[in-house]
């Protein structure tokens, strides 16, 4: 039972990746078993002006459940959260919630509260993998192996 509140009961995954983060974050879902008990939360730099079509091409590569954040969003197991654009992810006992981006010198700037809330909150402490170019492909079987 899961009391109102109460942080989550199964591992919470932050992950972040930049524009280019597509193709990692694919690979990650097409490798991923149906029942992993955790739930994912993937934040992308998005444009801030234009529609995203992250969520519909990250469905594309899973059968698990992907959805957009667009609300406060209490996090399951075996499914996967997606960013909104043009917002800033938080998240605090087990809910995801929605915060405007920040705008400096007149240009929006992403704030990364993810990974310090995940920090926070997560207990276990969560596991971080960084990744550039060629070494998001072994990510996946990285962080299988990892938990």
């Amino acid at each position: 039972m899961h009391l109102p509140g109460a942080a989550a009961a199964f591992p919470i995954v932050g992950i972040g990746a930049s524009a280019g983060g597509l193709e990692a974050f694919t690979e990650l879902l097409r490798h991923l078993p149906l029942d992993t008990g955790m739930g994912f939360v993937l934040v992308q730099h998005l444009d801030p002006v234009r529609h995203s079509s992250l969520t519909e091409l990250l469905a594309k590569a899973t059968r698990l459940p992907v959805c957009e954040v667009t609300r406060h969003s209490r996090v399951e197991p075996n499914h996967i959260y997606v960013i909104s654009p043009n917002t800033n992810l938080v998240i605090a006992q087990g809910v995801l919630k929605l915060r405007p981006r920040q705008k400096t010198g007149g240009v929006h700037r992403s704030r990364r509260t993810l990974p310090v809330a995940m920090r926070v909150i997560s207990k276990p402490p969560p596991i971080s993998r960084s990744c550039t170019g060629l070494q998001g492909r072994t990510m996946p079987k990285q962080f299988l192996r990892a938990r």
